[in-house]
């Protein structure tokens, strides 16, 4: 998986390559500009994605990794503050607000 995705990620560099190059020099004439900075911007689009196949998964897309890892993070302190609940001793329940005490003023 690892080598197909350097293969395609050189082959796109490569298409992107000569896609910024056409899109230069169509920019460097006046007439042809309207073509050439169009292919110049698709160009510099491909060139980032074709270096994002070269990345790890981690860090071509950091955000979603990071929402991931948080997630689980979430997950596994719920699990541990349920199982921690759980070992607590239950509170013994009083009778509500309206329980007489000794000594007050009625």
């Amino acid at each position: 998986m690892r080598a197909l995705r350097m293969l395609l990620g050189s082959l796109l560099w490569i298409v992107s390559g000569l896609l910024v190059l056409v899109g230069v020099l169509l920019s460097v004439t006046l007439i042809l500009a309207p073509l050439g900075i169009p292919l110049f911007l698709l160009g510099k689009k491909l060139m980032g994605a074709s270096v994002r196949l070269f990345l790890p998964r981690a860090v071509a897309h950091p955000v979603k990794k990071g929402r991931k890892s948080a997630g689980d993070l979430v997950g596994t302190l719920r699990d541990r503050a349920g199982s921690m609940a759980d070992d607590l001793p239950t509170p013994k329940r009083s009778k509500g607000p309206w329980k007489k005490v000794k000594g007050a003023i009625a």
